[in-house]
């Protein structure tokens, strides 16, 4: 009786282990980051260098500007994903 016991025992905390091994992974998982990358085009699909991107975050107002290289690519890394992006030729 005193084997069954413990071998119970021993059984339960390994499946509490991993059952909290799952969660931890899982939560991990949960990334906030994100990336805005693209490319601005004009009307008749060529590049447009030197373009300012703006991404905004719409909840705290939060914005990160950059500009399109010579292939009119762009990327904005920021830790919130709930970035809106809007382009605009530089005059």
């Amino acid at each position: 009786m005193i084997a069954t016991t413990s071998l119970y025992a021993r059984f339960c905390a390994l499946l509490i282990l991993i059952l909290t091994l799952a969660i931890m992974v899982f939560a991990q998982s949960q990334g906030t980051t994100g990336n805005i990358e693209g490319r601005v085009l004009d009307p008749k699909e060529a590049a447009v260098p030197g373009a300012t991107v703006t991404a905004t975050n719409q909840q705290t107002g939060l914005e990160r500007t950059t500009a399109t290289n010579d292939a009119g690519g762009f990327l904005i890394i920021h830790k919130s994903c709930q970035l809106v992006a809007r382009a605009e030729q530089s005059p």
